[in-house]
């Protein structure tokens, strides 16, 4: 009897959840870290019966974004991401409110309500991503463009490179046509582009 009722209080222990984004706030935007509304995915168990229940939708979570000080990588939770609750053993309703510190808003011990989202786990093959190689960084995203850091060099897949300023080079710059490589430096155009002739 007394392992049963130490089963019980232990139950009532809230530590990980893991769980699927149901609503975002502030999705990829330039704001403020939001929250993120979440649904527990292990079902509830009827103690008697067996059967699967689900749980309700859990509001106001606020989600992890990796930032310090004002700068930050902005990737934020998208609805069907998976991720994790961390749960905290306070109500931290007030320290939400005023992100600063606070006493706990209510007695309540455990509530997944206090939770913290972190994704995501057991999510899809993203189309869009930075990866650490081997060799050094690469950076994709979902339009095919492909900006990849290697020993030495920086190489750049697109259809198309625009740049809103000015281009310096210490070095040759080289462009290659069908049949040669024009080097910047040394090539000259003319009006019907036929070389100069003497004395022009």
């Amino acid at each position: 009897m007394m392992d049963f009722f130490i089963q019980q209080a232990l139950g009532k222990v809230g530590t990980v959840k893991l769980v699927k984004v149901m609503g975002v706030e502030n999705a990829g935007e330039l704001a403020a870290v939001g929250f993120v509304d979440v649904k527990i995915m292990v079902n509830l168990v009827d103690g008697l019966l067996g059967s699967a229940m689900s749980h309700d939708t859990v509001f106001q979570l606020p989600y992890f974004r990796l930032q310090g000080g004002l700068n930050a990588i902005i990737m934020d939770p998208v609805v069907g991401d998976i991720g994790f609750a961390v749960i905290c053993d306070r109500d931290i309703s007030a320290v939400k409110n005023t992100k600063d510190y606070a006493p706990p808003g209510s007695f309540r011990r455990f509530s997944v309500s206090d939770g913290l989202y972190v994704g995501g786990v057991l999510n899809e093959t993203p189309n869009q991503y930075i990866t650490f190689t081997s060799d050094g960084i690469k950076i994709a995203d979902k339009n095919s463009n492909v900006w990849e850091m290697k020993s030495g060099k920086i190489e750049l897949t697109t259809t198309e490179f625009k740049v809103n300023g000015s281009i310096k080079a210490t070095g040759e710059v080289v462009a290659k046509s069908d049949t040669t490589n024009i080097h910047l430096t040394t090539h000259v155009h003319t009006a019907n582009n036929t070389p100069p002739t003497a004395g022009s």
